[in-house]
């Protein structure tokens, strides 16, 4: 069995060198570290993970925890929204690029119901990691207080608290290119499917989609506005119960992809097609905006960009417990492609 002694001498360095390098010391100059670690995949040499935590009490595991407002499908078609999680599942390679390099694990929970307590989550236990990552909006005052009084290292992603590490687009921005690209394009007649309003995204987007119509001299009409869960069957049901009050707008922006699919889906049952008799943005810019039929305009929030700063920061407050919150926010852009026709 290789031992950390093998790296060294193969490497030139001291164990204790070898040893620094592991742990994602500062301490140890570039070029001494990348002997190291040229040295450690000629070996293939495996760190002995659990003596390692004896010595520095780390667990060396990370756990991602994505909270909604719902833990299950309430319908048999839902089941594809609540399985496909195209938030975490884009963030992720971001995640584990970071992690994995410090040779950190990831435990994952994507189905952790709003009201359920942080004690009461497996994955948030500070036996087993050394610190969590939030995904999402839902994030209420009282989930807030628990983790700043859990001890646990945290940061969290596509939310925002002052007190806690976070990093976040801008969804006010996000909403507005959205909505001020349809009114470029000829569009005066627009509705938001906007998010459930437990989400803190939600007033944010309303404010964004606001302000473009404000800024082109539009009217704001509330009735132009439906709340729905960030799922197609729930954005569904919303368009539907627009479509039964007699409107008709000539452009949607959606909270999520997700949600954008469901007034797709929507369209096509009414003999409508996007963009000739409506056009469409949405918001997230998933594989599924990719692939759908026109594939979809929507907005970009730098996903993997989020996984991996996610991911720096929290290992950085675990190293580090007493340092001032980060708190950072990534701009959002459009990625423009087929959905959005333009009116003379």
């Amino acid at each position: 069995m290789v031992s950390i002694k093998d790296v060294a001498k193969l490497a030139g360095v001291s164990p204790s060198t070898v040893s620094l390098v592991i742990n994602g010391s500062d301490l140890v100059k570039h070029e001494t570290a990348y002997k190291v670690r040229q040295a450690i995949e000629q070996l293939h040499y495996v760190p002995n993970q659990a003596a390692r935590s004896l010595v520095t009490k780390e667990k060396k595991v990370i756990s991602l925890i994505r909270i909604s407002n719902s833990a299950s499908p309430k319908a048999e078609e839902d089941m594809f929204d609540f399985s496909v999680d195209t938030l975490v599942m884009d963030m992720l390679p971001g995640v584990q690029s970071v992690l994995s390099q410090h040779g950190y694990s990831l435990l994952i929970n994507l189905f952790v119901s709003l009201d359920t307590p942080l004690d009461r989550i497996d994955v948030f236990d500070k036996a087993k990691i050394d610190g969590a990552i939030f995904v999402g909006g839902m994030i209420t005052e009282q989930t807030q207080e628990a983790i700043r009084t859990s001890g646990i290292p945290s940061v969290l992603a596509y939310s925002r608290c002052k007190s806690t590490d976070y990093i976040d687009t801008d969804p006010e921005e996000g909403m507005y290119l959205a909505t001020r690209y349809l009114i470029e394009n000829g569009h005066r007649d627009m509705v938001l499917i906007n998010g459930p309003t437990i989400s803190q995204t939600t007033e944010l987007k309303l404010h964004g989609y606001i302000r473009a119509l404000e800024e082109a001299g539009l009217p704001y009409r509330p009735d132009w506005v439906r709340n729905a869960d960030f799922i197609g069957r729930a954005a569904y049901n919303a368009m539907a119960a627009l479509w039964d009050q007699g409107i008709r707008p000539t452009g949607v922006v959606a909270s999520c992809d997700n949600c954008a699919l469901g007034v797709y889906r929507f369209l096509y049952e009414q003999g409508l097609s996007c963009p000739r008799d409506i056009s469409i943005v949405g918001y997230e810019s998933s594989l599924l905006s990719m692939h759908c039929v026109p594939p979809m305009t929507s907005v970009c929030v730098s996903k993997r960009e989020i996984g991996e700063e996610a991911a720096r920061v929290l290992l950085n407050r675990i190293r580090n417990p007493k340092a001032k919150p980060v708190n950072m926010v990534l701009p959002p852009r459009l990625s423009l492609r087929d959905s959005v026709a333009r009116i003379p």
